[in-house]
């Protein structure tokens, strides 16, 4: 591909080759392992493929798979790659050629999941080092024999073998995360007495065998690189000292082409979220592990960590930090970063947020999804955006992400699309957790938004509210109703809870998205109500305890679910819990509110029935759910109109990431 001048100066260092092992890669940007979770019966999908292939399209030089077990007590899931005999290589044949074919490169990460692995799925006992638990999923492993070291030593042999067979560039090792290989690397998760404990000689043992292994079944014209932690974070584990050491041991085998330097363990339940930190979390953050083992050793090293910006991959390699970056989830969020540099079009690039959808997808057994790319992992079934032969008049009415969505795509197509909007600006839920201090990164969906409306001149008219009368006036072919919903208030429906409300109360009451919109914070104490959960809900929720929290108001925080923020993912609720807590918000879990008085409220715990006051409360944030806003939707089909479509929360109330699908799936088809 021709490159442009511009990009060619200012991305030189990351468009550059670099020889890795055997193979010359094309430039320095790659995608590390990840499951997409689109694999089945643990081969690959055609959707599956199609995942990868995409990666390669848009022009990333290498990709690694997500990890795959080499031995049945080590496992994953079987939506996940599965390397324990030969069934894998035609997958592997069709996944290599698909990757190849696009001028991409791609590996297989191998790996035994040790204590941190699904024990279920095969009823076998998880194998480690040493009958050490992992925090998160809280089963004792089976403390592994000689002959058993040996048997996985083989494994990791003939699933490398194996991958070879199959086309595949080379393989990644996994000696990090807790792992099988990282718990004897340990000195946190590895207590043994014999060659393989105790010294960092001895708990090298086992990878250096499995080095051996591997090499021995591939040669030298196949890559393999190791993935391991250099500072594990926790007492006793690998710090950058002993992983300065374990990097130069490793180089001098002479059979270890790069090395993929992470931070963590899986083993400790903060950890096990922390090396996908999600929004506000910095930027690059593993990258000074990366320079400190690069220091230490000539084979190449590659970072990873939030390295969502091509400025600041360009920034890692110019100034020697590391020799190549990841930017995965970066590329899950627009798989075509390295073409759109090339091109010039850095604008284009959908920048990636922070959410971390995609990674609480992919821990909840799901396939892989972006917050605001609906293609991400269904790609192939979703189908290309291809120009329209009957080019339409299409109307939108709301600018939240599904009505966005579908307006980018229809005038992607080549359809006129006007979009109104009753607020002063778009976005919707997107908009509305922008707002909040931990989620500004959120606003630069809605930059890219608006810059992709204005590229394919989608005419937009903000402060818009418009009704049935004035979409019956427009000579119009298509339109699309995505007005949202809105939060319901104390005493709106039957089904909410009965609260009694003191008449002479003094409590202010506000719904969070109200508390978000207005960015009223002049109280002394709130309490907030998470009554009806749900995964956007509760986060609307919790956003307005943040911006009250951050302005120095007290907040409690009252909720009937066993914890607080329950259906917010651990790897945002960690990072919520340490924000929240650290600023002396509390917790009412278990909780339910039973009355609203003067200027106090009275909860009552709903297993004891214990009743409790808290005092002094100046504002009261219930969140009770949304209520669809259908009624000009219902107004228009009950007029006779045709070609009159609903989307987003206006069918129900879910999340953003349904809501874009939508817009995406009606565009391709009208």
């Amino acid at each position: 591909m021709k490159v442009a001048k511009a990009a060619s100066k200012q991305f030189k260092h990351i468009l550059s080759p670099i020889q890795v092992g055997p193979i010359s890669l094309k430039n320095r940007i790659f995608v590390s392992a990840h499951q997409p979770v689109l694999a089945e019966n643990g081969l690959p999908t055609e959707e599956y493929i199609k995942y990868h292939q995409n990666i390669a399209a848009g022009g990333a030089a290498l990709q690694i798979t997500g990890a795959q077990s080499v031995h049945p007590t080590g496992m994953n899931e079987y939506n996940c790659l599965v390397n324990h005999d030969d069934s894998i290589i035609p997958g592997y044949k069709e996944l290599a050629k698909a990757v190849h074919e696009k001028g991409g490169r791609i590996l297989a990460q191998l790996s035994h999941f040790g204590a941190t692995g699904w024990t279920g799925i095969l009823d076998e006992p998880a194998w480690a080092a040493s009958p050490v638990a992992s925090e998160v999923m809280r089963v004792i492993p089976h403390e592994m024999t000689a002959l058993e070291i040996q048997e996985v030593v083989e494994a990791f042999g003939s699933a490398a073998k194996r991958a070879k067979e199959g086309g595949l560039d080379g393989v990644e090792i996994t000696a990090a995360h807790g792992m099988l290989i990282a718990s004897f690397l340990s000195g946190y998760a590895n207590h043994r007495n014999d060659n393989y404990g105790g010294s960092l000689n001895n708990r090298l043992r086992f990878l250096l065998e499995i080095i051996d292994s591997v090499h021995s079944q591939v040669g030298d014209d196949f890559i393999i690189g190791i993935r391991f932690s250099a500072d594990e974070k926790v007492d006793g584990g690998i710090n950058i000292s002993e992983a300065k050491e374990i990097a130069r041991r490793l180089e001098s085998t002479n059979k270890v082409d790069y090395l993929n330097v992470i931070s963590g363990t899986n083993l400790d339940r903060i950890q096990r979220w922390e090396h996908w930190p999600a929004t506000p979390a910095p930027y690059g953050l593993f990258a000074d592990l990366a320079k400190e083992i690069k220091d230490e050793v000539s084979i190449p090293v590659f970072a990873v960590g939030r390295i969502t910006e091509p400025a600041l991959a360009e920034e890692i390699v110019s100034n020697e930090y590391a020799d190549m970056v990841a930017m995965t989830r970066g590329h899950i969020a627009d798989p075509y970063i390295v073409k759109k540099i090339q091109e010039d079009r850095v604008e284009d690039i959908r920048p990636c947020i922070g959410s971390n959808y995609c990674i609480k997808q992919v821990l909840q057994s799901k396939p892989v999804r972006c917050l605001y790319n609906p293609e991400a992992g269904r790609s192939n079934k979703l189908g290309s955006i291809l120009p329209t032969d009957n080019k339409k008049k299409v109307v939108i009415v709301g600018g939240g992400p599904a009505g966005l969505e579908a307006a980018r795509v229809s005038a992607m197509r080549g359809h006129e699309v006007t979009l109104f909007e009753k607020s002063d600006k778009l976005g919707g839920q997107l908009s509305l957790w922008s707002n909040t201090p931990t989620m500004k990164e959120f606003k630069k969906s809605l930059k890219w938004f608006q810059l992709q409306l204005e590229k394919y001149k989608v005419n937009v008219h903000l402060n818009t509210e418009v009704s049935k009368y004035d979409l019956m006036d427009l000579d119009v072919d298509e339109i699309i109703i995505a007005t949202g919903a809105d939060a319901m208030e104390l005493g709106s429906k039957k089904w909410l809870p009965k609260v009694y409300v003191n008449e002479n109360s003094s409590i202010e009451i506000i719904t969070p998205s109200q508390m978000l919109k207005s960015n009223i914070t002049e109280f002394k104490k709130a309490a907030i109500w998470d009554w009806a959960g749900g995964e956007a809900g509760s986060q609307t929720a919790m956003s307005a305890a943040e911006l009250l929290a951050k302005d120095g108001v007290k907040v409690e925080i009252i909720s009937p679910f066993f914890t607080i923020a329950e259906d917010i993912h651990p790897t945002l609720r960690s990072p919520l819990y340490k924000r929240l807590l650290s600023t002396g918000v509390v917790f009412k879990p278990n909780s339910e509110l039973k009355s609203i008085n003067k200027d106090d409220l009275v909860i009552r715990n709903i297993y004891s029935n214990e009743e409790e006051t808290i005092e002094n409360v100046d504002v009261l944030v219930p969140w009770l759910g949304n209520q669809v806003n259908d009624n000009l939707y219902k107004e228009l089909v009950e007029s006779g109109l045709e070609n009159i479509h609903l989307l987003g929360d206006a069918v129900a109330p879910r999340t953003v990431e349904t809501a874009t699908h939508e817009g995406a799936k009606l565009a391709r088809k009208l």
